[in-house]
């Protein structure tokens, strides 16, 4: 979520341009062969629920639906103060992102609480998207987001995948990450992290700048 939070969404219309802008910058890369998806969870009563709480100064407006044509609402701040808000909008994400994967030449992975057309609103399952068809992937299963980075980290060194780029701004996912070349460091080669709100691109391999 603190992705989507990063752009400047004044100019933006509709929430389809800002999934259009969020995939662009997800995609834009050389030699891609693979996309990660790991969207926020929201469970009422969680430690990390209640953190959400206290930081909210505003309150909340909420919108009846979020749709790729839906405006995007002017008061932004009190938008982001509702959980059901974000969990809409990632509904709606994972729904544009997998359209989109579909006409892609790379693999998509998705791990989202959302509803797609099936009905299924799992967050404990991912969506794979490879050769246009979308399929369950077990292997990454858990409800909590900082499990489910080290469960598509794993994935996609399983899946052959050397060199990682992870688009963050959680100073925990940077430990993780640590620990994670350690475990990994036969199989992976680099292993980087972009933090949009520092505007800083560190390689968190051994003797990386």
């Amino acid at each position: 979520m603190s992705q989507i939070r990063q752009l400047k969404t004044k100019e933006m219309q509709t929430f389809k341009n800002l999934f259009d802008q969020l995939w662009n910058n997800a995609s834009n890369y050389k030699r891609i062969k693979r996309i990660d998806f790991v969207f926020d969870s929201y469970v009422e009563h969680s430690l990390k629920e209640g953190e959400r709480e206290r930081r909210r100064n505003v309150d909340p407006i909420e919108l009846i639906k979020i749709e790729q044509d839906t405006p995007i609402p002017i008061q932004m701040d009190r938008f982001w103060s509702s959980c059901k808000n974000k969990e809409m909008l990632q509904s709606a994400a994972a729904t544009s992102f997998i359209e989109k994967a579909k006409m892609a030449n790379f693999t998509t992975v998705l791990s989202a609480k959302y509803t797609d057309n099936t009905g299924d609103n799992d967050s404990r399952d991912a969506k794979i998207v490879m050769n246009k068809e979308v399929q369950i992937c077990s292997d990454v299963r858990t409800s909590v987001e900082e499990g489910r980075i080290v469960m598509h980290l794993f994935h996609a060194v399983q899946s052959s995948i050397t060199c990682l780029i992870v688009l963050s701004n959680d100073t925990d996912v940077v430990v993780l990450l640590r620990y994670i070349f350690q475990l990994f460091s036969n199989e992976l080669q680099e292993l980087w992290i972009k933090n949009y709100v520092k505007k800083k691109t560190e390689n968190m391999s051994p003797g990386g700048g």
